[in-house]
């Protein structure tokens, strides 16, 4: 599996693609899965999601984060989301945002949580918001504070 580039990768299929086993999904490189275009990334089941290491997940970028569904931005376990660039932050859309599980959000670094928009901020629900640790809150600016109450 190391040895498919991303080329390799744009020649299969989304079918292709959901039939790797989580073994073979944690082996793609960097590059090879960054290559992955939405049809492919849409295919990725939660457990093939769950399965690509923390090094695959700190590559991602905006545009690589926003071809991730809502259901597998919600199979990202906490240990992936600490992973996670600001430049992945900074690419989830407000769906992506109304999917993250309660256990999911107090894993959220404060360098992360900067990088929320008040946009996105607004997009958690009251359920979401309560999940946030006073840390968390603690580090929030002017306009991302209210956005947060606005949601409490």
């Amino acid at each position: 599996m190391q040895a498919l580039t991303a080329d390799n990768l744009a020649a299969l299929d989304g079918d292709q693609i959901g039939a790797f086993n989580v073994t073979q999904i944690a082996r793609l490189t960097t590059t090879a899965l960054s290559g992955l275009d939405a049809t492919q990334v849409a295919a990725l089941s939660s457990t093939q999601v769950r399965a690509l290491t923390t090094t695959q997940i700190a590559a991602l970028d905006s545009t690589d984060i926003a071809e991730f569904e809502a259901a597998q931005v919600a199979a990202f376990t906490t240990t992936q989301i600490q992973a996670w660039s600001t430049t992945v932050i900074d690419g989830l859309g407000e769906t992506q945002i109304q999917a993250f599980a309660v256990t999911q959000i107090p894993s959220l670094t404060i360098t992360q949580l900067d990088h929320l928009s008040t946009t996105n901020i607004s997009a958690f629900d009251t359920t979401q918001v309560y999940a946030f640790t006073s840390t968390q809150v603690a580090s929030l600016d002017g306009a991302q504070l209210e956005a947060y109450l606005a949601a409490v």
